[in-house]
């Protein structure tokens, strides 16, 4: 008996041995961040080796008197960890690999790149020497650049040059040792698919001008043969790759222009929801017939969250879910997705019940051509002004701040009007989604006309920014101009406060 008990006993030292010596090591961050105001910082982790913006994230703490934070990861694969800077305008990128560990040091109000020391510190300080795009078709000063050549075979072996001399240093480096052969392929994979999208974005800016807004553009029979041999010679369903954001833009430009190879053109008979629904369902198809196994599994994941983030709850997007969950029933992504779509089977649901009594549309905005048409109603009261579109998220993503904003105006002269911009092909859904965030007060959708009237009184650049926030006083003057918003609470309270004041004192 004891002979069995001991031999038991020693068979499970010996799994545990064995279990300790499959264990990976985690991946140490340590950072210390000047002018950091927050006592967390966000990352976003990989997801079994693939990078998907939000699909796994934490937040780690800092230290508020030093600065100081350190991150653990312990993935089952090596991948890229990014967080976001504003000032230096970029994600910041280490390469998180098992038993390895990297230090940052960084200053949160300079544009300045961070400085890395560590097991990575020469690979990731020659990374931030390197320029790279910041968002997916941004305009970017990097993409620019590039604009202005006209000979597609010039701008590709120009942007080519610059993958080229990355690809130089990152082998140099391999036969110095100075790099692990896991970090130099997630480096190559990174700088290929970087300069391989940024000519792809300059050719789809090139052909959306000449096509899409029939403006003059260098594009031609020459930009199209080699926009598409970019995509020809290309690995299109190369899981590996998508440890780097990149080739999960570059797969999202070649679906963009696909659609529009294969003829796509808006069936102008549809209403506004058919044609989103016809829209979706072709990118869909294009996703499914492109891609295969794990890259069709992430760049329909990554679709549809993308799509259910803009918050236009479309029903298109929950029949495609479905079918994303019959065919990839236990995907990594389900709960992801889910964040973005579920919410579109909840707008419906509301909407089948009765609207509340205190929403109001002004039923003849659309007729009014002056500012003074709007506010006139309201003379004697201060009028707060919400700017919105159904289109843009940000705004929708302020509705849910409207409470507190409603308790401060609660028994004072103060109005919120909230006025869209949608033309009239959306006026559907403008009322749906009046409905669904339950805009108490008054609602209105006004002229493209006299949108850009009112634009060409708040500042004088031919351009608009939505949400855009106003505040009018009692005589009907547009006082501020850019007011904070019902996310900023307190500060917006006292914006308002100030103006009963003011208008007390006068």
């Amino acid at each position: 008996m004891h002979n069995i008990q001991r031999n038991f006993i020693i068979l499970l030292l010996i799994s545990i041995a064995f279990i300790s010596c499959d264990k990976r090591e985690p991946y140490v961050l340590v950072g210390t961040i000047d002018n950091y105001k927050s006592d967390s910082i966000g990352f976003y982790l990989p997801l079994n080796g693939k990078y998907m913006a939000g699909a796994n994230t934490v937040k780690v703490p800092i230290d508020t008197a030093t600065g100081q934070f350190t991150l653990e990861v312990s993935d089952e694969l090596d991948a890229f960890v990014t967080f976001y800077s504003p000032a230096y305008g970029n994600y910041i990128t280490t390469w998180a690999e098992a038993g390895k560990k990297d230090s940052v040091v960084m200053d949160w109000a300079l544009k300045d790149a961070p400085k890395f020391y560590g097991d990575h510190e020469k690979a990731l300080n020659f990374y931030y020497t390197r320029p790279r795009m910041f968002i997916y078709h941004a305009w970017s000063v990097l993409e620019n650049k590039y604009m202005k050549d006209s000979l597609a075979t010039v701008t590709y072996k120009k942007i080519m040059k610059e993958y080229q001399l990355e690809l130089d240093t990152i082998n140099q480096m391999l036969a110095e040792e100075s790099i692990s052969e896991e970090f130099a392929r997630g480096l190559k994979y990174d700088s290929r698919y970087h300069w391989k999208t940024l000519f792809s974005a300059v050719a789809w800016h090139h052909y959306y001008y000449k096509n899409l807004l029939k403006r003059e553009s260098v594009y031609n029979d020459d930009w199209e043969a080699v926009y598409k041999k970019l995509f020809e010679e290309e690995n299109l369903n190369n899981p590996e790759a998508l440890m780097t954001r990149y080739y999960s833009d570059f797969l999202k430009d070649y679906r963009l222009i696909t659609q529009q190879w294969n003829g796509y053109e808006r069936d102008t008979t549809l209403n506004a929801s058919d044609a989103a629904d016809a829209y979706h369902n072709q990118n869909i198809e294009i996703i499914r017939d492109s891609y295969e196994g794990q890259v069709e599994e992430y760049v329909w994941a990554g679709y549809l969250a993308h799509e259910g983030l803009q918050k236009k709850f479309e029903k298109s997007l929950l029949k495609s879910f479905d079918d994303f969950k019959q065919v990839y029933p236990e995907s990594a992504y389900l709960s992801h997705v889910s964040k973005y779509i579920d919410p579109i089977a909840d707008y419906y649901k509301k909407l089948e019940r009765p609207m509340d009594d205190d929403i109001i549309f002004r039923a003849d905005a659309m007729e009014y051509t002056s500012w003074e048409e709007i506010v006139a109603p309201h003379k004697g009261e201060i009028i707060y002004v919400d700017m919105w579109a159904t289109w843009c998220g940000p705004c929708k993503d302020e509705f849910k701040h409207k409470d507190g904003l409603k308790e401060f105006i609660k028994d004072k002269p103060i109005k919120v009007l909230y006025v869209s911009s949608d033309r009239d092909e959306y006026e559907d859904r403008w009322k749906e989604m009046v409905q669904y965030y339950d805009l108490e007060g008054e609602n209105m959708r006004i002229s493209q006309d006299l949108y850009w009237k009112i634009w060409g009184m708040i500042h004088d650049k031919k351009m608009s920014s939505l949400p855009r926030y106003l505040i009018v006083d009692r005589e009907g003057n547009m006082v501020v101009k850019d007011a904070k918003r019902p996310s900023d609470g307190q500060a917006l309270y006292d914006q308002l406060a100030e103006q009963l004041m003011a208008s007390v004192d006068d």
